[in-house]
């Protein structure tokens, strides 16, 4: 309404002032520059409804970025809570043969591994191959390949599991800073590179528990596999058993065939 206002009054102005001028007031009317008043007074007016919706558009803006700042309030209570630790192993060590086993499965430290498997699972003794006939000695080099195979699966796993759980403590800790510092209110910890690291390390720290997973799932497989090979081992030994019996018994039919006999000749069924 007020520039409407205004236009009426420079209009009005713009058709006095010639009557003004016809008795010599010394005011003299210019079409050509009322017309490019009015034109940049239009410019102005389009000029200021641009500048009010451009105003409307950075309000609305700062407004969405205010909000997205906002923070949730008492994180800790609402999002923080318990989970598992890890422990160590512990055993009676009665006898004095399982110390050095837990030592090693809390410490990956390989020598005590070593030592303390030795001392629960019992060494294999070197047998006299020489003595043995050669089907027998196939069948012992065999089933102690097979066995060391699983003393060393066995102990890599033990040794796998140690490391693991002596690393624990410091994954453990880092995991609780990491939690602090997400649901901590300081806006220090809140900005968006802040955030961007948080979620880094975050994905550094699945990576890793991943690889450990694997790690474990790796040495499962590897017992998988031994212990399915071992089956394949005895089911191809009882085969060739059967086979030899089988091989015994006909050549004795054969022989006892060869033979006269009252009830007449043997025959195989």
């Amino acid at each position: 309404m007020k520039y409407k206002f205004a236009l009426i009054s420079v209009l009005f102005m713009a058709i006095t002032t010639p009557a003004f001028a016809q008795f010599g007031s010394g005011i003299v009317f210019d079409p050509t520059n009322y017309k490019n008043a009015v034109l940049r007074y239009l410019q102005l007016q389009q000029q200021l409804q641009q500048l009010r919706q451009s105003y409307s558009l950075y309000q609305q803006q700062y407004q969405f970025l205010q909000d997205q700042t906002r923070q949730l309030q008492d994180m800790n209570n609402r999002y923080r809570a318990p989970f598992s630790q890890w422990h160590r192993l512990t055993s009676a060590n009665t006898f004095g043969n399982t110390g050095q086993w837990v030592n090693g499965v809390n410490t990956g430290n390989l020598s005590a591994i070593n030592s303390g498997y030795s001392k629960v699972v019992p060494p294999l003794p070197n047998y006299p191959v020489t003595d043995f006939s050669p089907n027998l000695v196939s069948t012992i080099q065999t089933e102690r390949g097979m066995m060391e195979l699983q003393d060393a699966t066995n102990v890599q796993s033990l040794r796998t599991i140690g490391e693991i759980r002596n690393n624990s403590q410091q994954v453990e800790a880092m995991l609780n800073r990491l939690e602090s510092d997400s649901l901590s209110p300081d806006a220090r910890l809140n900005t968006q590179v802040a955030v961007l690291n948080k979620i880094n390390a975050a994905n550094i720290v699945l990576a890793r528990s991943i690889q450990d997973t694997n790690k474990l799932l790796l040495q499962l497989l590897e017992q998988m596999t031994q212990k399915t090979a071992q089956e394949r081992g005895q089911q191809g030994e009882e085969l060739s058993r059967a086979v030899r019996v089988r091989q015994i018994m006909q050549q004795s039919f054969a022989d006892a065939h060869r033979q006269a006999s009252p009830s007449g000749p043997f025959r195989l069924p």
